[in-house]
């Protein structure tokens, strides 16, 4: 009986010293891959003698990754896809605050799958890319007109373009609105692209490829004093190219990745020329940058960066000084950006630092006070104040602003 009994001690031991060691090579492999790294340290800014005002513009209800303002003031919004319910993805705040599903409940349910970013256009139509769950399923751009809600343009994107484990972060039109560019930041596949669709024939091309400017380096973000990711940093929030905007001419595509401590540009003429000079030599370093999910530009040639540590709004001014446009701990990992009529530029948030493992849109909306607003930086002096509940926020900086 002993040699039976010592017989299923050796064999279930062996069996659990396996798969001890089967589970450990896969947290290394994950942990090389996906997880260590360093803070994303914070970038020298210049101080200033007054901070701009921020006006609540809604409570939200929930986390807005990316947002549009139509000429109107009305925001439009895209679910972080972590809080993403049937039928609730995309929504419209119409400018009495009132919030609801673009275009309907129905259509989301059945068409819409998981957005993850957005941009607007002269025409009033809002275009719409969607990942499908890191290209589990093939990507989509569709455009919706905003007047009626009407789906007008639909266009799938095959696997020789966006291959699994992708995720579309961000998107730009041309100033003719004929070249729609799209950031994929591929936080699981690692090789993030930028995408253009050349709305004139229909043909795609890949730009920046495996280049070291849209890569994520082994930085990760850190709010609060609460490191983003899992247990341990085995597995980090680490994207690459995940922001765009258009310089103040439209000639030039400005872009940032989250996990990289440079801004860069590069002219769209050249970007667009295959027989061009070499990619180094077109691309241009703007500036040091924090961890930022978010960029947008105005007219005057200042770029502003959503800091996420920080929880405050950079402006990089033309001769390259960097200053805060409201204090440190205003928002909670801002998100979304984007220039208003009047020279606002509003702000979205998602703080998605605040449950640290397991988050829920209920932890979300339970501790983490979020919000939509904006600034306008022509008035003389005022203080972040009343940041409180999920909403949208606008500031005014004086400046009219790149759309979308």
């Amino acid at each position: 009986m002993s040699r039976v009994i010592d017989f299923f001690v050796t064999f279930l031991s062996s069996r659990v010293l396996a798969l001890v060691f089967m589970v450990s090579a896969v947290i290394f492999a994950v942990f090389v891959r996906y997880g260590g790294g360093t803070i994303l340290e914070a970038v020298e800014v210049q101080p200033t003698a007054f901070y701009r005002p921020v006006e609540r513009v809604v409570e939200a209800g929930v986390p807005l990754r990316r947002i549009v303002v139509a000429p109107d003031q009305s925001v439009y919004g895209v679910v972080h896809p972590k809080f993403q319910q049937d039928d609730l993805k995309l929504v419209k705040i119409a400018p009495d605050g009132e919030i609801s599903p673009f275009p309907n409940e129905d259509w989301q349910r059945v068409v819409l799958k998981r957005p993850t970013a957005l941009t607007i256009d002269a025409r009033g139509y809002l275009w719409i890319a969607e990942d499908h769950m890191f290209g589990l399923e093939p990507a989509k751009i569709m455009a919706i007109d905003i007047d009626n809600g009407r789906v007008v343009v639909e266009q799938v994107i095959g696997r020789d373009r966006l291959p699994r484990g992708s995720m579309l972060s961000d998107m730009v039109l041309s100033p003719d609105g004929m070249q729609l560019f799209v950031a994929d930041s591929s936080p699981l596949r690692l090789t993030p692209i930028l995408l253009q669709w050349d709305l004139n024939n229909g043909q795609f091309a890949t730009h920046l490829t495996r280049h070291s400017s849209i890569q994520a380096q082994r930085y990760h973000a850190q709010v609060d004093d609460i490191p983003f990711g899992a247990p341990l940093r085995i597995k980090v929030h680490r994207e690459g190219l995940n922001a765009l905007a258009l310089s103040e001419n439209g000639q030039s595509l400005i872009y940032a990745s989250a996990a990289h401590n440079g801004l860069f540009s590069i002219p769209l003429n050249d970007l667009m020329d295959a027989n061009g000079p070499s990619t180094e030599a077109r691309i241009s370093k703007l500036s040091k940058k924090p961890w930022s999910e978010a960029i947008a530009t105005d007219f005057a040639g200042n770029v502003y960066l959503a800091d996420t540590s920080a929880g405050q709004i950079l402006r990089l001014a033309p001769n390259g000084q960097l200053t805060a446009l409201v204090p440190e701990g205003t928002f909670r990992w801002p998100s979304g950006l984007a220039f208003g009529p009047g020279g606002y530029l509003y702000v979205s948030e998602t703080a998605l630092h605040i449950p640290r493992w397991r988050q829920a849109l209920s932890d979300v909306l339970d501790n983490a006070p979020l919000g939509l607003g904006r600034w306008l930086a022509s008035q003389a002096r005022g203080s972040a104040t009343d940041v409180g509940k999920l909403g949208v926020w606008r500031i005014d900086v004086g400046v009219a602003g790149q759309p979308g």
